[in-house]
């Protein structure tokens, strides 16, 4: 498993042209013009990258919403054993220490979403 995590901040202000660069331009006998780089660059302040896998919040998103976990609002400790059998049940995979890999993006998510301004947002990209 693999695939980069990363969380931006981005103004209220900037969502017009964050949908505008979120569509790559159609050039004529080019390939599409890619503005969301850039767009990144000038408009939005980068957090933390997450070091594990950023598959993992698939199935982490997933249960949160199904136990309905307000991550801002709840202190609720899960543990990595119960987070393993979700997994496992969830991917009908086996994969030793995801439960603690789960953790670790529940606790990402919390600082994430502690870092969003009054007239802003999170821009989460796994990819």
């Amino acid at each position: 498993m693999s695939a980069i995590a990363s969380a931006f901040v981005v103004q209220e202000r900037d969502l017009a042209a964050l949908m505008a660069a979120a569509k790559p331009q159609k050039r004529l006998l080019r390939k599409p013009l890619d503005r969301f780089p850039g767009f990144l660059a000038s408009h939005a302040r980068a957090l933390a990258v997450f070091t594990e896998s950023g598959f993992l919040f698939t199935t982490v998103l997933v249960f949160l919403g199904e136990r309905g976990i307000d991550l801002l609002q709840s202190a609720h400790a899960i543990s990595a054993e119960e987070l393993q059998q979700y997994h496992e049940t969830f991917t009908e995979t086996n994969e030793p220490g995801v439960g603690a890999a789960m953790q670790l993006a529940i606790e990402y998510l919390r600082t994430v979403l502690a870092a969003v301004p009054d007239a802003g947002f999170i821009l989460f990209n796994i990819g």
